[in-house]
């Protein structure tokens, strides 16, 4: 859907139009499509389990002043 709106702001006067989505993604009852989720020649995801990154070694007890 498509609105239109204006507004008034230290004495100037805006218009402009809005685009309203009310429903997003694919809508069966309208839309036939297949999923194919099949591999593609090795290029697909790692399947190696997820390995968290090494954290930084803790920040000194020593503090430097002024």
């Amino acid at each position: 859907m498509v609105r239109g709106y204006s507004y008034e702001r230290n004495g100037q006067r805006y218009e402009g139009w809005e685009f309203i989505a009310t429903r997003i993604g694919h809508d069966l009852a309208r839309t036939r499509y297949e999923v194919d989720r099949t591999e593609r020649g090795g290029t697909g995801r790692d399947s190696a389990a997820f390995a968290a990154p090494q954290q930084a070694a803790a920040p000194s007890a020593t503090a430097i002043g002024m």
